[in-house]
């Protein structure tokens, strides 16, 4: 009687510890489903985008005296007003790689996923913060300036996969209302 009820118990132990396991499993493959590949080589559609020096030309940065704050806010304005013009993008489950290419220069950024502690960056040689994570099928990068506002970076792919929506918003204690320009590229070379 005792063996009995000790193999009934290793059995509903078992049976419970296989159920869990193929719970988490299908939670796993659930939230990995969300995260679309975001991986390729876009070109910005320059007809689809948000023209950028309108909304940027004409901002007053602040004064020479705040020094590091405006030489931050303009590094932030720099990116809106000069978009790459194509992105290549690597990914795997805990980084994506950004080469951005403009008419000057290619940066690179490598981007790890899924932390919410900030991280040390640069933004033209100023230093910066960043975190970045999933937010269901959309990719969120924010980059903290410190003392003087953030840049909030949204990547998402459309649902036929051939085309890249990327908004960036500057934020800054010193504005209302935040600076916000939306991207278009389309998938050029899918990797």
């Amino acid at each position: 009687m005792q063996y009995s009820i000790m193999l009934d118990l290793t059995r509903y132990v078992f049976n419970l510890a296989v159920a869990l396991m193929f719970m988490l499993l299908s939670l796993l493959s659930a939230d990995s489903a969300t995260r679309p590949d975001l991986s390729g080589m876009w070109y910005l559609n320059q007809e689809q985008s948000d023209a950028p020096g309108v909304k940027v030309r004409g901002l007053d940065t602040g004064r020479s005296s705040e020094g590091k704050k405006v030489r931050l806010l303009q590094a932030a304005l720099r990116s809106l007003a000069e978009p790459p013009h194509t992105l290549d993008i690597t990914q795997d489950e805990t980084e994506i790689t950004i080469n951005e290419g403009t008419e000057r220069i290619v940066r690179t950024r490598t981007l790890y996923i899924g932390d919410q502690k900030l991280r040390r960056a640069s933004m033209d040689g100023e230093p910066a913060s960043y975190r970045a994570w999933w937010e269901n099928s959309r990719l969120l990068v924010e980059t903290v300036f410190a003392g003087s506002g953030r840049l909030v970076e949204v990547y998402e792919r459309a649902p036929d996969g051939h085309r890249l929506y990327v908004t960036v918003r500057v934020e800054d204690a010193s504005r209302r209302e935040p600076i916000e320009i939306r991207r278009v590229y389309d998938l050029v070379i899918s990797i």
